[in-house]
């Protein structure tokens, strides 16, 4: 107690017999804690600390305070200039740890039975630090003299109690300095910056569990597909670093839990971009230590229906002359699979010389995300980038179109002539998509051209210098038309010796959770709707799928999600398009009759009237009639997977009769 432990017999004998008034102590504080300590028992001449805890008990303690120790011992180089010591105990006052860095501590613990488990109660110890920290639920010190034990009387103390996320006690730590080093203020300094610390990690920790784990289908997106993730809480706070961000930033992992803008200049700042994260999709983040700057992506979370935080994902390094920034080439590619990865390498290989490249993929794979990559990693991304389907331009008009013509060329054409797409594409990039698909008459000029980098326009025998890059793509085996006489084999050599083969969707399956959840969250902020969870089984079954209509379908199925997709519910199939939700409700095992025939047990699909003598082609050519060819009807009435129905709807010459499908495909 105050100083009138071990002053003399007759205040230690009033004591014991609840006779000292407030006079006799120097707070209010003390003199409250003088009569708890009188009323419960407690002897000021206690004469040494006391084990009271099971070890058994005491492991388990000390698993469940792990983090507090973890924390505690890698700061306890700090401690070095002074004999000082921390002591963690449980709620009851239990010793569970003694941390320190010094060897006169060692010492001193020779003479303070400091053991773990045992009690700095109250009851047990008289008043301390500890017990009164526990007692008032806050910060308190205990001087010299006041302590009830002799051997703790030569320490300066701060206990305080460690709270949880509920604000329920958890633990207590404790700070002793001796008293010939340090004040009681200096010890509250300290605790006070432990304590900060402390509850800052505790903060960030049950924050990033609750979120992550709520979002953790996000961090797999992001971690996995985006560039460099970081994800800063709503305040500023930065609290997830990826493995690309800690090399980009060189930021040392110890930098989570700090404020963005300490490290970092945001353009615009962080207030004004969270008030717009529909119109200001794209930042600017500006290291001055580094003299480096970045663009960088928004992505925000949300927990509840309320903002959690935002991912950060920088897309490439800004030029200290470029205002504008810019992206990496092959950025809007998504995935990591290695037929992706080594189609994108191969790409960035290619790209800075001004060879040819012929790209082979089925519709839908992102033939020309890959030319434009190609046209921005290289040197002639300044120039334009000319975009020409060759199975969409009508054949007497394909050659006018490509190559251009003098005036007068022909009845209906311009006086002034008109230049064509190669010419619009000089000093840049000239993209041909579905070559397979030209005229072979028109194959024979554009080889010319690429060879002699000449162009003469139809109707004039001036022949126009041209300097341009070709990026081909086509859907259809080339070399087999070849075979067939219908694309030229000089072209083909030609176009063939740079060759990517981009996979379809099926081949890369490990990316349609990333691709998935990447447009998913595209279109809800798009629609300023919360991007909803998805559960992990749902992804799982979208895996399994056969998506013939590559990331284009995919892409679409998200867009539908988003659109009809409910604030704070979690996605769930009935947020998929019609033919996916079938798809998954019926599989495709690969068989036909029973497939066709009839439907699995579980399924609500209704039997088909009998019909005796219908054979199976009259009762596809009636269902056909009956749903006014609309796909997802018949697969609803037939009980039959997707890739069942268009092979029959093909087998009986159904399929060109306009089977609707009600899904986009831009």
């Amino acid at each position: 107690m105050p100083e009138i432990m071990g002053s003399n017999l007759d205040k230690l004998e009033r004591w014991r017999r609840g006779e000292l008034t407030p006079e006799d102590f120097s707070s209010e504080e003390q003199h409250e804690f003088y009569k708890l300590a009188h009323e419960t028992g407690v002897d000021p001449a206690l004469p040494k600390l006391k084990e009271k805890i099971p070890p058994n008990d005491l492991a388990k303690i000390r698993e469940e305070l792990s983090d507090v120790v973890e924390f505690l011992e890698s700061h306890k180089g700090n401690m070095t200039k002074s004999p000082c010591f921390w002591v963690i105990t449980d709620t009851h006052g239990h010793l569970i740890r003694t941390i320190h860095d010094n060897s006169e501590v060692l010492q001193a613990e020779n003479n303070l039975p400091l053991i773990r488990g045992v009690s700095f109660a109250m009851e047990d110890a008289g008043i301390n630090a500890i017990s009164k920290s526990l007692h008032f639920k806050n910060t308190r010190h205990c001087t010299g003299p006041e302590h009830s034990l002799e051997i703790l009387r030569h320490y300066v103390a701060v206990g305080s109690p460690l709270f949880d996320v509920d604000g329920r006690i958890r633990a207590c730590l404790g700070f002793f300095l001796p008293a010939h080093h340090g004040s009681p203020t200096l010890a509250r300094l300290y605790m006070f910056t432990v304590l900060q610390s402390l509850d800052q990690r505790r903060r960030l920790t049950h924050f990033r569990k609750e979120v992550m784990q709520t979002n953790q289908l996000h961090l797999q997106m992001l971690n996995g597909s985006m560039p460099n993730p970081l994800f800063l809480s709503a305040e500023g706070r930065i609290l997830f670093l990826g493995e690309g961000a800690t090399k980009t930033f060189d930021l040392n992992p110890r930098k989570v839990g700090q404020l963005v803008d300490d490290l970092f200049t945001l353009k615009p700042p962080l207030p004004e971009i969270l008030s717009n994260l529909r119109s200001n999709p794209q930042i600017t983040i500006e290291s001055e230590d580094l003299g480096k700057s970045w663009k960088a992506q928004i992505f925000p979370v949300y927990h509840h229906e309320h903002l959690a935080g935002i991912w950060l994902c920088t897309l490439g390094e800004k030029d200290s002359d470029d205002e504008g920034g810019s992206e990496s080439p092959f950025y809007e590619l998504l995935g990591n699979s290695s037929h992706l990865l080594r189609a994108k390498n191969l790409a960035e290989q290619l790209a800075p010389s001004d060879i040819s490249v012929l790209l082979i993929g089925s519709s839908g794979t992102g033939k020309e995300l890959f030319a434009k990559g190609i046209h921005q990693a290289s040197s002639r991304k300044d120039g334009p980038f000319v975009s020409l389907n060759c199975g969409a331009l009508p054949k007497d008009l394909a050659e006018s179109e490509l190559f251009g013509y003098a005036p007068g060329a022909f009845t209906g054409a311009l006086k002034e002539g008109k230049e064509g797409l190669m010419e619009s594409a000089a000093g840049g990039t000239l993209f041909l998509d579905e070559i397979g698909d030209m005229p072979l008459d028109l194959q024979v000029k554009l080889l010319r051209v690429l060879e002699s980098q000449n162009l003469t326009r139809l109707g004039e025998t001036q022949e126009r210098p041209l300097n341009l890059r070709l990026v081909a793509a086509t859907h259809r085996n080339l070399l087999h038309l070849v075979e067939h006489g219908k694309f030229r084999e000089d072209l083909y050599f030609r176009l063939a010796a740079s060759t990517i083969l981009i996979p379809a969707l099926n081949q890369m399956t490990e990316d349609i959770p990333t691709i998935f959840l990447h447009y998913l969250n595209l279109f809800c902020r798009r629609n300023g709707k919360p991007t909803p969870m998805v559960p992990e089984k749902l992804l799982s079954q979208l895996s399994k799928l056969q998506w013939r209509g590559n990331v284009r379908e995919l892409r679409n199925a998200a867009e539908y999600s988003a659109a009809v997709s409910h604030p704070g519910q979690p996605l769930d199939i009935g947020h998929l398009p019609g033919l996916v939700r079938l798809s998954i409700l019926f599989p495709d095992d690969g068989s036909d009759s029973s497939e066709e025939t009839s439907s699995p047990p579980s399924s609500p699909v209704q039997s088909l009237p009998s019909k005796t003598h219908e054979s199976d082609a009259e009762k596809w050519q009636r269902i056909h009639e009956e749903t006014h060819g609309n796909a997802v009807s018949m697969m609803e009435k037939l009980g039959v997977s997707r890739a069942t129905l268009y092979r029959k709807l093909q087998k009986y010459k159904l399929l060109q009769r306009d089977t609707r499908t009600h899904t986009q495909d831009p």
